[in-house]
């Protein structure tokens, strides 16, 4: 698919496609440190998790 999303559809069961929200995300590196903002995660979410 064009967007790398794939959303399959069988008898009775479903695949939830991946999340597409507003966030917003920055991330700025410098030598020794990183600071990653993120910025308008829906409050619904829960146990919201980010790896780098």
């Amino acid at each position: 698919m064009p967007d790398s999303t794939y959303v399959y559809t069988f008898d009775g069961i479903y695949i939830k496609p991946a999340y597409s929200g507003s966030e917003v995300i920055t991330a700025s590196f410098t030598q020794g440190s990183a600071d990653v903002v993120i910025a308008n995660i829906p409050e619904a979410l829960e146990d919201v998790t980010v790896d780098i």
